[in-house]
């Protein structure tokens, strides 16, 4: 699996609708939306970036690999480094049982949006750059 910058906002609002699609959600411009390919290279996955608000940027994942180590090292990275957020917020399904598992074991449990996604809440939990102590060595 790798992670794909869009190299215009044609593939921008591509990749966008592509997750859109999936979480069955609308994302309101200004957006980043960066696809998950596989080695075919078909896209599995996609994460968007939006609402930043020069503090916080939220984080919206769907599909294979959208949160594997690699992914989620380019993300933040990009988050803390590049764009020099003090926090990221993450969702995703209340019903997505595994990437829960997953944002729970690493991240901060901030609370839940009732209906966030329709039918289904929207779970969210936070990072800072303090849980990516790697990052400093990476600035150094």
């Amino acid at each position: 699996m790798r992670l794909v910058v869009p190299q215009s906002s044609d593939q921008n609002r591509e990749f966008a609708t592509w997750a859109a699609k999936e979480l069955d959600v609308t994302f309101a411009e200004p957006f980043l939306a960066m696809a998950v390919v596989d080695a075919r290279p078909v896209i599995v996955g996609a994460v968007v970036l939006n609402n930043y608000d020069g503090h916080n940027i939220d984080l919206s994942g769907v599909g294979v690999g959208a949160f594997t180590p690699s992914i989620v090292r380019h993300l933040a990275r990009y988050v803390f480094n590049e764009r020099g957020c003090s926090c990221v917020t993450m969702k995703t399904k209340g019903s997505n049982k595994k990437t829960k598992k997953l944002l729970a074991k690493h991240f901060r449990y901030v609370g839940f949006l009732p209906k966030g996604y329709g039918q289904d809440d929207a779970v969210l939990y936070c990072a800072t750059r303090e849980h990516f102590p790697w990052l400093e060595k990476l600035n150094g």
